[in-house]
């Protein structure tokens, strides 16, 4: 599946990615199973103001073709 479901309401994310040549790269985070969408504008840095819920989703735009995704992770607290 491409959502993963966490355990109770989330209140907080902050998202980690490895990679190469990831500037420009568009990363957005959905926590109601992608119907809306809230932009994460700097990586490791802890993002909050999200509308209830628990499907966890993730959105990333790459701006390069040059770009590669070596990994990516979603922290998040409830």
């Amino acid at each position: 599946s491409d959502i993963s479901i966490a355990p109770s309401g989330v209140s907080a994310v902050e998202l980690r990615v490895t990679g190469d040549a990831l500037a420009g790269t568009t990363y957005s985070i959905s926590i109601d199973g992608g119907a809306t969408y809230t932009s994460i504008p700097t990586l490791k840095t802890s993002v909050t103001g999200f509308p209830p819920g628990t499907n966890l989703k993730l959105k990333i735009v790459l701006n390069s073709a040059s770009t590669q995704i070596k990994s990516a992770g979603i922290l998040y607290k409830t």
